[in-house]
């Protein structure tokens, strides 16, 4: 259940980052948010008391979530050129 905070933070992360317009600018906001949230992860769960090396697993867990919030960001994003038109488009002819 401890894994679960990591996860929907990178969720978070990742849809956050996307309204960043310079790609380099995106990737630092990325980079820092997973480093960010996977120490508030380790630090919220106790687990640094235990041992360090947790971090190094939350922080990827918060990337892995930021990373398919991403692609799938990307993916509806560019539904219009994988799937076909957008729906009200001009090039739509029943679209007056």
């Amino acid at each position: 259940m401890h894994e679960l905070f990591p996860f929907a933070a990178g969720i978070i992360v990742g849809g956050a980052v996307m309204a960043i317009r310079p790609q380099w600018l995106r990737t630092v906001a990325f980079i820092i948010g997973c480093i960010v949230f996977g120490f508030l992860a380790t630090w919220s769960s106790g687990e640094f008391e235990e041992s360090w090396d947790f971090l190094s697993i939350d922080m990827a867990i918060v990337w892995f979530g930021g990373l398919l919030a991403v692609v799938g960001i990307t993916a509806w994003r560019h539904r219009s050129t994988i799937f076909g038109s957008k729906v009200g488009s001009s090039k739509d002819p029943d679209n007056n």
